[in-house]
């Protein structure tokens, strides 16, 4: 009202004062004049309060916005934390949990969540994170516990938990902050695993070369006493079973390394009734006389129909290892052992594991204790057992599932307590034309060729130089690799071809096939071993060799090697 006031009065006072030409002495004049400036001066002040008034409620509003998003991300950060948080009361009430927190528990809902006690719910309490969190009140700081939580509903979960106190007004609060590290500590479990296979894989190391080398002298002076006493039946058939002992041997040494390297096994069409009955024949003799065998096969090998594409040696450690389990089954009473052999077309709705197409199904049942349901779902886990200690490693079913696998197959186990266990193996069928037979009458016979054979075994050397001159070759034998540098050095060009073996003392097999090489480049060289960590075939390769074979070697296998390599240097130099 006072600034339209002094609006209304100043035009007025201004005319009076241009007319008069002088000053006024009209007091109302005068309170009019001090009225206006004054109306100025609050006028003002109020704009710049209302300006102030309105930049404190902007800032007002930006700090309220602020916190509402500071807010939204501190409960995002905490929803969508992999690790899971859960805050409570002194008294174990749950106020505030995340999704992870829930997962983590296995409960239904964040509501169902804070509904639980912390030390009474039941599964806290037996998994201890009830006592944690009381310890923490009592002496307030924080602490890192491990937990192993079974769910009220079984799940089974690893926890890590970092446990702490705070305090917030008046109150104090717990917090937990838990990690699931269940797929950590099953990945520690699969390297102590790896671990114990490396122990393993570095014993059959140790074992393999000494063994080979001891089967190679069995095998070869065997052969050897056959072709001196040909005229003795009774004694050759003594020493060919003893041949065959020492191939069985050689492939079971074989398949040592295969499985402790995982490297892929030798593969061909074998016959499954074959290798059935070959087993029998060896089992019949150590199994008990009460237990009765019986084999059926509905279908007719004469016509290749159980044929498999595999490895001989493997499924006969399959047949073994079975048949030996359900004979310990019986033990104590009349035993059956039935081992069905049948063709069954599998499709992909039966085994996911296996591609569909035609299967030999091989059943071996046995009439022993059987097991029950929660054992048959762990027989085939690494180091599982159901023999007292002392009486097994875990280890056989384990390795018969991974041999099945590798051969494209599948392996199920059905047992009852007090009735007795059937496996069923299912190994994919092949075609008759991929049958594959030994050339055993093949002539490896020489010409008079010229043969270095080096090697530090003294049984080895001395059978090499027989199997070999009685093959048609000269031979030249040397225990010492060093020496025979020297040899060589002097004379290079008197042999064809130079025989090694691979772990000698001073100079490996390697190095003494690179230094002759550099001597003479082409002169061809075959490396032997029983087992070595140094090389392989591929390195082998490499550096020159023509060939590089694992002992043990009979007649047939050395002469086919050589052969084959001095013809190949035949073809070249033509």
């Amino acid at each position: 009202m006072c600034r339209n006031l002094l609006i209304l009065l100043l035009p007025v006072f201004l005319q009076g004062c241009l007319k008069k030409e002088e000053i006024p002495d009209d007091p109302f004049l005068y309170l009019t004049v001090f009225i206006f400036f004054a109306s100025i001066y609050f006028i003002f002040r109020n704009r710049k309060l209302q300006i102030l008034r309105k930049q404190i409620i902007n800032e007002l509003e930006i700090t309220k916005q602020k916190l509402r998003y500071q807010t939204k991300l501190n409960d995002q950060i905490i929803s969508n934390s992999k690790c899971g948080v859960m805050v409570c009361t002194n008294d174990g009430q749950i106020q505030l949990a995340n999704e992870e927190m829930v997962e983590i528990f296995d409960l239904p809902s964040i509501e169902a969540m804070k509904s639980v006690h912390v030390f009474t719910y039941i599964p806290f309490v037996q998994a201890n994170i009830s006592d944690s969190f009381a310890s923490i009140l009592e002496k307030p700081n924080t602490k890192q516990f491990d937990f192993f939580y079974t769910s009220k509903w079984g799940k089974d979960t690893y926890l890590k938990a970092t446990l702490t106190t705070f305090q917030f007004e008046d109150d104090t609060f717990l917090i937990g902050y838990f990690l699931d590290v269940t797929e950590l500590e099953n990945l520690k479990e699969k390297l102590k695993h790896s671990h114990k296979m490396e122990s393993l894989g570095v014993l059959a190391g140790g074992i393999v070369h000494d063994f080979n080398n001891i089967l190679g002298a069995i095998m070869g002076y065997s052969e050897m006493t056959m072709l001196d006493i040909s005229d003795v039946e009774s004694t050759k058939d003594n020493l060919t079973q003893v041949k065959m002992a020492c191939n069985r041997a050689k492939d079971l040494v074989s398949h040592i390394l295969s499985f402790t390297r995982e490297e892929e096994r030798e593969k061909k069409a074998v016959n499954v009734s074959m290798i059935v009955n070959e087993t029998l024949k060896l089992l019949r003799a150590s199994l008990p006389s009460t237990i009765e065998i019986n084999v059926v096969k509905d279908l007719d090998p004469s016509i290749d129909e159980d044929l498999i594409y595999g490895n001989s040696t493997e499924i006969h450690q399959i047949l073994m290892n079975l048949c030996t389990n359900a004979s310990h089954a019986m033990e104590g009473k009349e035993g059956k052992l039935d081992i069905t052999i049948s063709n069954e077309f599998v499709s992909e709705s039966t085994f996911k594991e296996i591609n569909e197409g035609t299967f030999i199904k091989l059943s071996i049942a046995d009439n022993g204790h059987g097991m029950d349901a929660e054992t048959v779902k762990k027989i085939f886990d690494p180091y599982f057992t159901t023999k007292d200690p002392g009486h097994g490693t875990g280890m056989g079913l384990f390795v018969v599932q991974g041999i099945i696998l590798n051969h494209g197959g599948v392996v199920k186990a059905e047992s009852k307590s007090g009735i007795g266990t059937t496996f069923h193996i299912y190994l994919p069928s092949a075609e008759s034309g991929y049958r594959e037979e030994m050339e055993e009458n093949s002539d490896y016979h020489g010409s008079k060729e010229r043969i270095f054979l080096v090697d530090d075994e003294e049984q080895l050397i001395k059978l090499g130089k027989k199997l070999l001159e009685r093959l048609n070759y000269k031979v030249t034998v040397e225990k010492n690799p060093t020496k025979a540098l020297s040899i060589f050095k002097e004379k290079p060009y008197d042999f064809d071809l130079i025989i090694t073996d691979m772990t000698m003392p001073g100079i490996t097999g390697d190095i003494l096939s690179r230094e002759i090489l550099k001597i003479r480049p082409e002169i061809p060289i075959i490396i032997c071993t029983g087992y070595s960590d140094l090389i392989n075939e591929e390195k082998a390769r490499k550096i020159g060799v023509s060939d590089y074979i694992m002992k043990p070697l009979g007649k047939s296998e050395l002469g086919k090697v050589v052969k084959d390599v001095l013809d190949k240097e035949l073809v070249m130099e033509e």
